[in-house]
């Protein structure tokens, strides 16, 4: 069968189904009677990201072929020059930002990745497009994401990774709506 109409139909089995959006056919890395071997889920501590880990691991989680990457990514600290305040973060202000994300990934690791092997990885940058540039450098087969369901006016004055990914992302992506 179709491995998209398969992936769908084991969708709709686990309750109620995410939006599913693939925007290149199966990556090279897969035949058409293989599951995915390189997932990564994006994860940034809001329920949109548990809902989105959670459909990773029952879709995935019992698999051993499968490595599920977590990846949260962080705004780094900026330079601000402004004509009556001036910030320029020292490299310890660097490193203990750095650290506190790290805490915030592991806690999350500890809440939600019970008995399963994951790769967790702290990236510095817009999640938009780390996630585009590590899914071409990894050979990833799939990317999920949550979706906050943000209205109109919020996605467009603050954007959406998920809508840039389905928009610009050359693997199959899934979008878990929390």
């Amino acid at each position: 069968p179709d491995p998209i109409r398969r992936s769908f139909s084991k969708i709709q089995d686990t309750g109620p189904p995410p939006l599913l959006q693939t925007q290149a056919p199966i990556s090279a890395n897969m035949d058409s009677s293989s599951s995915p071997q390189n997932v990564i889920v994006a994860v940034d501590h809001s329920p949109a990201s548990a809902a989105a880990f959670k459909f990773a691991a029952r879709m995935f989680g019992n698999n051993p072929g499968v490595t599920l990457h977590l990846v949260h990514c962080y705004a780094p600290l900026e330079t601000v020059i402004a004509d009556e305040f001036n910030y320029i973060p020292t490299q310890k202000d660097k490193e203990q930002n750095e650290a506190k994300h790290m805490a915030e990934l592991e806690q999350f690791v500890r809440d939600n990745v019970a008995g399963m092997t994951c790769k967790t990885h702290l990236m510095s940058g817009d999640p938009r497009y780390v996630l585009c540039e590590i899914a071409k450098t990894w050979h990833a087969d799939m990317i999920i994401v949550g979706s906050s369901g943000k209205g109109f006016l919020k996605r467009a004055l603050l954007g959406s990774v998920s809508e840039y990914l389905a928009h610009y992302c050359e693997v199959p992506l899934t979008i878990v709506r929390a």
